[in-house]
């Protein structure tokens, strides 16, 4: 049996006794290792519940769920297997099933028994239980766009300016050092918002001033204090050899009246500790000047400007040559530690111990505003029902309380619990951290008292593919945590080496070159991981390969996209049903590879890679939404009138702006005086357009954003000017714009373009096996070919931030604290704290660049090719190398021998020119004045009209009998109407319920509901003698649900990722369909459904079963189709199940298509 050479290290892994810290690189198999794990812990416990597993994403949760369920199931029904990995799961599944017998628990039928869950899950589920604690109250749910509550709550508090109060002093004081300027000041404090999780913990809701400003400087001397006796630490074995020499370069530097720091070493008689904190850091700098150059390598030599002359103060020659030469040989000896090297160039960076005057004053304010602010925003919270998900962690904490005031829950979880452990620990964040550690609060002592039945932790974690610093992920949190356990509780140190996924040829190139790439020394607080070596299992592929390719001159990013059709052609060749994965750092550098691969017919699917607005049709809409929603916007006027929709031309345009350039657009718009100085056909097309856009500006507050918009564009004609391609992204745009209230928009236009700027096409779904994506994106998976192509380019360049700050953990992992500092005032030189933040900025982002190119080059299971552009060094006659800042910065010197390049002339010769641009968009404008546009003759078609269900879009609350049903343009229900009727009311009353609650329909009494009814059957034109008989259907069909376990589920607001009368495009034989989707939401293991309401009743002869099997049998390929077109809109990402709910019964029947 060929086991992997780490197997002791995964049997230790296993052993429910020990608490474990497994390290597992890329293809290490760390998923199956995690799942054993629990199939291992659940043969061992009294209940399921008495473990739980942390996942980061629904998608691993629900992976991890089915590998145990999956594995209990096999067990269950097929016979022992025989490969060696298999085959402990199947062993250990066995065991579990015995338990499972023994004690009752029935797995099999109640898989949700297994508490597996996200962090975000985990935080919610502990509000809920303690809802007064975690100051919610009733369940809020989880904000999809919090920018508008941070920005509510800064406008809010901004009123303090017009106040009497020390807020208002506060506020002046920050406005004065951003120059008056209140966008900035607003755009500071939403992200001082954003990130509170961060700072609140160190500045404190209810501390003053001084408390603060002493928790602050205490941080920094910790750092420096660190630092330093770190240094001592290390020197303290060279510092009888090394004193004398520092003492007498100290003294000749003074004697030479030099202006160098390291004079001061003069009588230096042993090394600078960390009590004095500022004469020892002078001290240790000096010291770092002998020893390091301005770049910050060691020095190979010194002279007279370094304290080393050719003679002696008192003339002798033979003494100085003789010093001289010691101290080079020391030098040489410390080249190889690499350790002392970082921490002397740390101490170059180390910033001041206190703040200064003017630091503090502003700092001072901070700290007294944002408390406050907090305050604000949760005030912003109750007002809407909904929170970020930084209010849940922070919440969670308040619901478990602290190790001396343990709260209910806390003490419940402390009896239930016995087992816990985290998937991608390297991705934990100092909140989550945080919850974790109130979890475990008083399992070291529970162990002590109780050894033979001890609580374990089990996390799994690889530093090196710690990527998400943008989502505030602390890779240090790792590292400490395998070094110094978590809340005092120890973990056996579990590294994996064996790489079940790549090659060797793959293996090996990647150990040779993030041996070097990666930082030599682990530095926690920065995030610096060193690299852990990997052994490859899989025997040796011929057609492995690993090549790296660079282009030069004009057409560089051409020739790249060119090679890179080349490499998949290739591949196709040898492997012709193997995976392809073209991985890129940012979206942008795609933007001619695209093209390229549509030249060469080849197809692909994509995730998150084109953005809906480098589509014309989306551009419009987005310009028609604006202009609607503030009428002054004149960009987005002239955008609008420029659509093919409304099509004015230049000399139009430039006649309706140049009558009175202070006059908005659409006061232009209607002055027939105006108008009448238009051409023909533009006054024939202006006139039509202003019919449309004045009635519905008047109809504006009795629809809701989306079924506004859509009118107007649909009676403008948007829907007939762009391509069956273009469908599904109207649908996703109108999708997203339902999601917006009327005052939201009003008030934040900017929030809603943000919005739109985060949606994406899908690609179309097909057979090909080539794909798309960010670098992000592809974590967790594997592709037999990766292609890396604009790997030398750097991401734009930072600006400063107005405010800097880092949480910093001290070395012995007992301490952390915040440093913060503000960006010095314009004309001002900035002080050491920014300085050190920007520069511990700087490099963790560096390191963070060499872990994505890790990522990405550890997807490669067979052929791994690296492509770089660049430009001609003129003086060298070389490529230049790519930025420091780029992925392949701290990768170059071990790889830049291996580069192919690619001169101008060739690159031009493979490629021909493609356009900048690669959307798909509608409208190709000329040069001059010709575009495509309507025919100036186009009327919205007889047979268009509104959907029946938009009368349930007419208010926010339930609508009532009125003037609307004239607006509608129903058609009148065919044979027999009353279950047609009875269904679509049905649906609308369901999403109505799902939206705001099913205390909406509990709360009506008899008499509204009757009232509401009649107003719906009227719109939908149903016969008076069957009323009676429809609103009994209706009241039963929604008395059933709401009364029902499942039925009040399907309708929860609370869940996360749902959606009601979803609506998803399709094109097929050149037909466009819209398709709705009546309920979708996401279950706690995971699972997405789709679930279609059915009202219709069984026939009189018919028994329920044989009624189910038909129903089934007639929308079997309806939901079949429905879970494509999601799953092509979600990327195959998550598992998908459908259902039929029967509203008369009420009964849940589940669909397997």
């Amino acid at each position: 049996m060929n086991l992997p050479i780490d197997n002791e290290q995964r049997v230790k892994a296993l052993d429910p006794s020990c608490s474990v810290c497994v390290t597992a690189p890329a293809g290490s198999g760390k998923t199956e290792l995690l799942s054993q794990r629990v199939l291992r812990l659940l043969a061992t416990v009294g209940q399921p519940e008495e473990i739980l597993a942390i996942t980061f994403t629904r998608k691993a949760a629900a992976e991890m769920h089915h590998r145990i369920i999956q594995a209990l199931r096999d067990a269950s029904t097929l016979d022992q297997p025989h490969q060696s990995h298999k085959l402990l799961s199947w062993q250990l599944a066995r065991q579990v099933l015995d338990r499972d017998q023994e004690h009752g628990w029935s797995l099999l039928e109640n898989t949700g028994r297994l508490k597996i869950q996200t962090i975000d899950s985990l935080s919610a589920h502990l509000t809920r239980q303690m809802p007064i604690l975690s100051n919610f109250g009733a369940q809020p749910k989880i904000s999809e766009y919090p920018q508008q509550c941070y920005r509510a709550a800064v406008h809010g508090f901004l009123d303090y300016l017009e106040t009497d109060t020390v807020y208002a002093d506060d506020l002046s004081n920050l406005l004065t050092h951003v120059d008056n300027n209140i966008g900035r000041l607003e755009r500071l404090l939403i992200t001082m918002l954003q990130r509170r999780d961060q700072w609140l913990l160190h500045i404190g809701l209810g501390a003053n001033s001084d408390s603060a400003k002493h928790k602050l400087e205490n941080t920094l001397k910790r750092i420096i204090e660190d630092v330093l006796d770190s240094l001592h630490q290390s020197l303290s074995g060279l510092a009888a050899e090394l004193l004398p020499l520092l003492d007498y370069a100290g003294c000749n530097l003074r004697w030479q009246n030099s202006e160098s720091v390291a004079s001061c070493l003069a009588g230096i008689v042993e090394l600078p500790g960390s009590e004095s904190v500022s004469n020892n850091v002078s001290e240790w700098k000096a010291i770092a000047e002998l020893l390091l150059t301005g770049k910050g390598e060691w020095r190979k030599t010194v002279n007279v400007k370094s304290g080393f002359p050719t003679e002696t103060q008192d003339g002798d020659k033979a003494l100085a040559k003789s010093l001289k030469t010691n101290f080079t040989a020391l030098l040489q000896d410390l080249r190889s530690n690499d350790e002392l090297r970082e921490k002397l160039n740390e101490l170059r960076n180390l910033p001041q111990g206190h703040f200064d005057r003017s630091q503090w004053q502003l700092l001072e304010s901070l700290t007294r505003i944002l408390p406050a602010l907090v305050a604000q925003l949760m005030t912003e919270f109750q007002q809407r029902g909904e929170v970020d998900f930084s209010q849940f962690s922070m919440a969670a904490l308040d619901a478990l309380g602290d190790g001396l005031n343990p709260t209910e829950l806390a003490l419940k979880l402390d009896h239930q619990l016995r087992h816990i452990l985290v998937d991608e620990f390297q991705d934990t964040s100092s909140s989550q951290f945080r919850l974790l550690q109130s979890l475990l609060e008083g399992w070291q002592e529970a162990n002590r008292n109780d050894p033979n039945n001890p609580r374990t932790v089990f996390i799994v974690g690889d530093g090196m593919q710690s990527i998400y610093g943008f989502r505030e992920a602390n890779v240090g949190l790792f590292l400490e945590a395998r070094r110094l356990g978590v809340n005092g509780v120890t973990l056996v140190d579990c590294p994996l080496h064996t790489n079940f996924r790549s090659d060797p040829t793959i293996v090996e190139w990647i150990n040779e070159t993030f041996s070097y790439a990666f930082p030599q020394v682990e530095n926690r607080s920065r995030g610096a991981v060193p690299h852990e070596t990997a052994i490859a299992f899989n025997p040796i592929d011929s057609s492995s390969e690993v090549k790296l390719f660079g282009f030069t001159g004009d057409d560089a990013q051409l020739a790249e996209a060119g090679k890179t059709v080349a490499l998949i052609e290739a591949a196709q060749l040898v492997d012709p049903e193997g995976s392809i994965a073209i991985l890129v750092r940012s979206r942008g550098h795609l933007k001619a590879i695209i093209p390229a691969l549509s030249r060469a017919g080849l197809q692909w699917n994509a995730t998150d890679i084109d953005p809906l607005l480098s589509y014309g049709t989306i551009n419009d809409l987005l310009s028609l939404t604006k202009a609607m929603y503030n009428l002054a916007d004149k960009v987005s006027w002239v955008a609008l009138l420029r659509t093919p929709w409304v099509g004015l031309n230049n000399n139009d345009l430039f006649r309706l702006l140049s009558v009175d350039k202070a006059q908005s657009v659409w006061s232009a718009i209607g002055n027939d005086e105006i108008l009448a100085g238009l051409s023909s056909h533009g006054k024939e097309r202006l006139g039509a357009v202003r019919l449309i856009l004045q009635s519905a500006y008047g109809d504006r507050l009795r629809q809701t954003p989306r079924s506004w918009i859509e009118g107007i564009w649909q009676a403008l004609g948007g829907a007939a000017t762009h391509g069956a391609s273009e469908s599904q992204f109207v649908g996703d745009f109108l999708n997203l714009l339902e999601r917006f209230h009327q005052g939201e928009l009003l008030q934040s236009l900017a929030l809603f373009e943000q919005a739109v700027g985060g949606l994406y096409a899908s690609s179309l779904p097909s057979d090909s096996n080539i794909s798309l994506m960010t670098i992000h994106k592809s974590k967790g998976l594997e592709f037999d070919t990766v292609i890396l192509p604009g790997l030398g380019r750097a991401p734009r360049s930072d600006d400063k931030s107005l405010l800097m700050w880092q949480e910093y953990l001290s070395d012995d992992g007992l301490e952390s604290g915040l440093v913060i500092s503000p960006q010095a005032a314009a004309g001002s030189e900035e002080d050491s704290i920014y300085t050190y933040l920007r520069s511990e900025q700087a490099a963790s982002s560096r390191l963070e660049n060499t872990r994505l190119f890790y990522v990405a080059a550890t997807r490669a299971v067979k052929r791994l090719y690296i492509s770089i552009t660049s430009s001609m060094d003129e003086k060298s006659g070389k490529a230049k190398p790519p930025s420091k800042n780029s992925l392949l910065g701290a990768a170059w010197p071990v790889l830049e021998d291996a580069v192919q390049w690619t001169d101008n002339a060739l690159g031009n010769a493979v490629v021909d020119k493609v356009p900048a641009q690669f959307g798909m968009n509608f409208e190709h404008s000329n040069p001059g004045d010709s575009f495509e546009r309507l025919s100036v003759a186009w009327r919205v078609p007889a047979w268009s009209f509104p959907n029946p269900l938009k009368t349930f879009y007419l208010n926010e609350a339930f609508p009532v009998a009125g003037n609307d049903a004239s607006l509608l343009n129903i058609p009148d229900l065919s044979i027999d109407p009353l279950p047609t009727c009875v269904g679509v009311i049905c649906h609308g009353i369901f999403e109505v319920l799902a939206k705001q609650g099913i205390g909406h329909w509990q709360q009506m009494n008899a008499d509204k509901r009757i009232v509401w009814l009649d107003s719906l059957l009227r719109h939908h034109r149903l016969p008076a003698s069957s009323w009676v008989l429809a609103k009994q259907q209706i009241v039963k069909a929604v008395e059933n649900t709401v009364s029902d376990d499942r039925g009040r589920w399907i309708l929860s607001r609370d869940k996360q990722s749902s959606h009601t009368e979803l609506q998803l495009m399709s094109v097929s034989a050149n037909t466009v369909r819209n398709n709705i989707l009546d309920r979708i939401l996401t279950d706690e293991e995971g699972n997405i459904w789709i679930i279609d309401y059915k009202t219709s009743t069984p026939g009189d002869t018919e028994t329920l079963q044989q009624f189910i099997e038909k129903e089934e049998a007639i929308y079997m390929p309806q939901l079949a189709a429905y879970k494509g077109l999601l799953s092509a809109k979600l990327g195959g990402s998550q598992p998908i199940r459908t259902a039929l709910y029967f509203t008369h019964y009420p009964h849940w029947h589940e669909v397997s298509v």
